[in-house]
């Protein structure tokens, strides 16, 4: 294992060096006119190429990962002896550079490619937790972006002015307007927390690393902290970097008497490497959602600074979300107007209940088969699925939460989350801050 993963490495680094001589030579070549200059650089990295291609440890791997850098190599020395051919006829110098617009953002790694970096990196710790922590954790997410989540407008725009848009200009956000490191999504279950955390790592180009209590907690004494620690440095390996704690209440409880010693050592060690990641220059982002806020440890909580109520779907998120779950469904006929007003008695429902209520509709047609039918009838016979399904479903799929679950949240997000707009000593601060600018 270790010298597959040395190998695999010393492949990444190969490939990633090509591609550096690669981009020099595209930009000689296209902004400062010195082709004799850039051929330089190509044969440069066709060369590198060539030996590592040919080398046992990259052309004997049959690995998934191995296999994916070869192919890359493949791909990126061919190009360079394209331009090479290019090049070196008068007549065609001025083809159109395209090797530019093909090389990978460093941004845009792959998971193989990050694994590489992150075991390059972290050569003094336990390569061998090293990679439970990126099998287990290391997460694609680059097919999910905000356009594919209905609703939470609100909640988009807060994660873009406080991670995205930090993450593409930087240098603009120094000083007071430096990014929080902690950002907390609470709401009621089912309306879209996880992927909204997946949106912003892709948006912003981060990498992705997927946590849950089970991967964290253990009965040995000293694994659950050492596994914390070393999943902060796998996230300094690879920033910028999201580190995405689901369920956060379950690893972050509130500290109590009779609290187990092992949630009380996550905790602690939790708390000391957030600090760490806050006072330094990296850049990585610690991302917690949760169904349970109220149950967070005060101190925890303290390290989520940005806290965002991810509610139930309005009439417009309803109806939005439908037509998503419709979309590309050739035997569902609902109109807008339909759609509408499944949207208008759906009010209550969670997203993951209306993609249950429509998963119900769609099986309308099947229920009214008999059973011998249902071996000899073609797919293209079945009638397509109405509103009428979807009223019939209503009797079957019903809300999943109730108003006093729901009042808790709108509750709590008054008095520590960004909605804070009652209470006592908030309404005392809003009418001192309104005097003092009035």
């Amino acid at each position: 294992m270790a010298t597959a993963n040395r190998s695999l490495g010393e492949a990444w680094k190969v490939y990633n060096s090509a591609c550096k001589s690669i981009e020099a030579a595209v930009v000689l070549e296209e902004n400062h006119g010195s082709v004799q200059e850039a051929l330089k650089h190509y044969k440069t990295a066709i060369t590198a190429l060539d030996r590592a291609l040919t080398s046992p440890a990259v052309k004997g791997s049959n690995s998934q990962d191995m296999i994916e850098v070869r192919s890359k190599m493949k791909k990126y020395r061919d190009l360079a002896a394209e331009r090479c051919v290019v090049l070196t006829k008068p007549q065609t110098s001025s083809a159109p550079v395209t090797t530019r617009k093909i090389l990978p953002p460093a941004a845009q790694r792959s998971n193989s490619e990050a694994k590489s970096t992150a075991f390059e990196k972290l050569k003094k710790y336990d390569q061998a937790l090293v990679g439970k922590i990126l099998d287990d954790v290391l997460t694609d997410c680059s097919q999910v972006s905000f356009d594919d989540i209905a609703g939470n407008e609100e909640v988009k725009e807060h994660l873009r002015e406080t991670v995205i848009y930090p993450a593409v200009r930087p240098e603009l956000f120094t000083g007071l307007r430096s990014p929080v490191r902690g950002i907390l999504l609470f709401g009621p279950p089912g309306n879209g927390k996880t992927m909204l955390a997946k949106a912003v790592a892709t948006e912003s180009k981060c990498v992705f690393l997927n946590i849950s209590a089970a991967s964290i907690l253990s009965k040995w004494v000293g694994d659950s902290e050492r596994y914390v620690k070393v999943l902060f440095a796998v996230a300094r390996a690879l920033e910028p970097a999201i580190i995405f704690l689901d369920e956060v209440d379950a690893l972050l409880i509130a500290r109590k008497e009779d609290s187990n010693n092992v949630g009380r050592r996550v905790l602690t060690q939790f708390l000391t490497e957030v600090d760490g990641a806050a006072s330094g220059e990296e850049r990585i982002l610690v991302l917690g959602a949760t169904n349970r806020p109220q149950e967070l440890d005060d101190a925890a909580l303290r390290r989520f600074p940005k806290r965002l109520l991810v509610p139930m779907p309005d009439l417009d998120a309803r109806a939005q979300l439908l037509t998503i779950l419709l979309h590309n469904q050739p035997d569902i006929t609902l109109s807008a107007s339909e759609i509408n007003r499944v949207a208008q008695v759906t009010d209550g429902y969670s997203a993951s209940d209306l993609t249950q209520l429509a998963k119900d509709a769609a099986l309308g047609p099947i229920r009214e088969l008999k059973p011998g039918q249902l071996q000899k009838i073609p797919k293209s016979a079945l009638r397509p699925v109405r509103l009428k399904d979807f009223t019939d479903s209503l009797q079957r799929i019903r809300p999943s939460l109730n108003n006093q679950s729901l009042q808790s949240y709108t509750k709590w997000n008054n008095s520590f989350g960004e909605g804070r707009s009652t209470g006592t000593a908030g309404a005392g601060s809003l009418s001192f801050l309104s005097k003092l600018f009035s």
